[in-house]
């Protein structure tokens, strides 16, 4: 087994957790999803009793928790995603950058439907890091579920505007919500900026032309649809 062969090699302990770190990540990406969940689960119950680098042990367990939780996501196993997220944030070291830990935390607790919870995990992001953009949009996500916080929301979406402005993510995930509240122009000005930012990105130009025709602005639909096609042509 990879894992037998792993343990008998004269690593020290914080270099066989980052190997099983990276195995695990390599079978996900083979689609060996069985094999990587066992292999970064072992890698968070390796002793570190005799390592010489305590941060780097510590943040390499942090690590394949964040990576198992993610795999669980990805399978839609939220409730072993939500569980190796806790693990993960119930045994951060101090120097770790929480604000990652917990904004997936709140990003898995919204799937759930726990929006009270997500809320107060998107805000511990946002205080370990003000300028956590991931943050800022997801939370501006959770918001515009209500329709009666919709004003807050958007605010949170131009904060991520302001702090990265050239982050396509940023102008797509504003786009989005505009056109849930119907307002279609605005929301051809945002999808047609994150398209203009990442002008290879078919997906970007695809959204960029309906968000056009929905505005009814159909020369600009066709220039991106146009474009779509350029990208990939075996589209369609």
């Amino acid at each position: 087994m990879i894992q037998n062969f792993l343990q008998n090699i004269c690593f020290p302990q914080e270099c066989l957790k980052v190997a099983y770190v990276n195995l695990g990540a390599a079978l996900v990406a083979s689609g060996r999803c069985q094999e990587a969940a066992a292999i970064l689960r072992r890698a968070t119950r390796l002793d570190g009793a005799e390592v010489r680098d305590r941060r780097e042990h510590e943040a390499a367990r942090i690590a394949a928790l964040l990576r198992l939780g993610s795999l669980y996501a990805e399978q839609g196993r939220l409730q072993r995603a939500l569980a190796a997220y806790r693990e993960a944030a119930d045994s951060l070291p101090d120097n770790y950058p929480k604000q990652s830990v917990f904004n997936v935390l709140g990003e898995t607790l919204a799937r759930l439907e726990q929006d009270e919870e997500a809320e107060r995990w998107y805000i511990a992001a946002l205080h370990a890091q003000p300028d956590h953009v991931p943050a800022h949009i997801t939370y501006g996500k959770l918001l515009a579920k209500n329709i009666s916080r919709a004003q807050e929301a958007e605010q949170w979406f131009r904060k991520a505007q302001r702090l990265a402005p050239q982050d396509p993510g940023v102008y797509h995930h504003y786009g989005e919500f505009l056109a849930s509240y119907r307002r279609y122009h605005e929301s051809a000005e945002m999808y047609s900026r994150a398209a203009e930012l990442k002008p290879e990105d078919y997906e970007l130009a695809v959204a960029a032309a309906t968000a056009a025709r929905r505005a009814a602005r159909f020369a600009e639909a066709e220039k991106w649809y146009r474009r779509a096609v350029d990208i990939n042509p075996k589209v369609g």
